[in-house]
């Protein structure tokens, strides 16, 4: 994606989906923080649930949201759905187009992959033809979730977290 100076020049329009495919970086969310982000999406946008879907994601624009889509590591196979439940903070996208950033996948999927930094990815919006689902993609967590802080704000618990903010 080319770098932008400001999210208004953003083509298309940050309330409108990021074209797919789109190649860049990968970073992770930090334990409990998408969790977080799901419960507010849920309550504020009425989010659903996907019940297919191996983790959960952040993209850079607000017409992502609810958006499944499919991830490939480097050369790996192509793994999903994914569902986009969280986006890029609108002052925080010339940065992290400048680092080269496409997505956020959450600490399950993060550990999975052994990530320890960003990796290079692919995002697409459909899964390649003729694909099957890899069944060791399926993500799963035993860990129960840290009770929210009392009076902090979804953005407060998400950037104290090491995580995005949540708009």
């Amino acid at each position: 994606m080319p770098y932008v100076a400001n999210w208004q020049h953003l083509a298309p329009g940050y309330f409108e989906q990021t074209p797919l495919p789109a190649g860049g970086l990968a970073m992770y969310y930090a334990p409990y923080v998408m969790d977080r982000v799901v419960d507010y999406r849920e309550r504020v946008n009425n989010l659903p649930e996907c019940t297919e879907c191996i983790g959960r994601i952040a993209l850079l624009r607000a017409g992502d949201i609810g958006r499944r889509v499919w991830i490939q590591v480097g050369d790996g196979a192509v793994e999903g759905p994914y569902f986009v439940t969280d986006v890029a903070a609108r002052h925080d996208i010339p940065g992290l187009l400048r680092r080269g950033w496409v997505v956020d996948v959450d600490w399950e999927t993060g550990q999975r992959w052994q990530m320890r930094g960003p990796i290079p990815v692919t995002v697409y919006s459909d899964p390649p033809s003729g694909w099957t689902p890899v069944p060791t993609a399926q993500a799963t967590s035993t860990a129960t979730p840290a009770p929210p802080q009392v009076g902090a704000t979804p953005s407060q618990v998400a950037l104290e977290a090491g995580g995005a903010a949540v708009r």
